[in-house]
């Protein structure tokens, strides 16, 4: 009757340890598969903000690409400007030269 006890014994510590088992395995499955859903949605969240940072950075690259040229046109059109200064200041005094320096008669120049 002692051995009917401990193999009755032994026969249920088995079962309960097999339940167990199965118990534990299921929720490692079930933890598995939300850490699984959890970083698809972080996943997709950052992919979805990187998008949009991306996004964001090329519209600013592309301001920035705007205003470089309005910059550097701005910069040719004061250059333009700044060599036709220069162009009429050396014709005013080439003129201004020649108009008051009387040593050279107007007619020998021709």
């Amino acid at each position: 009757q002692v051995r009917e006890q401990s193999q009755n014994l032994k026969s249920h510590v088995t079962s309960q340890f097999a339940e167990l088992h199965q118990i534990f395995t299921e929720k490692e499955r079930r933890v598995l598969a939300d850490i699984r859903e959890e970083e698809m949605k972080i996943r997709n969240a950052m992919e979805k903000r990187l998008q949009e940072i991306q996004a964001n950075l090329n519209s600013i690259q592309k301001e920035l690409s705007t205003l470089q040229e309005q910059i550097d046109q701005k910069d040719n059109g004061i250059f333009l400007k700044e060599a036709a200064g220069r162009k009429r200041r050396i014709s005013d005094e080439a003129h201004t030269l020649s108009v008051t320096d009387g040593s050279l008669p107007i007619e020998k120049i021709h």
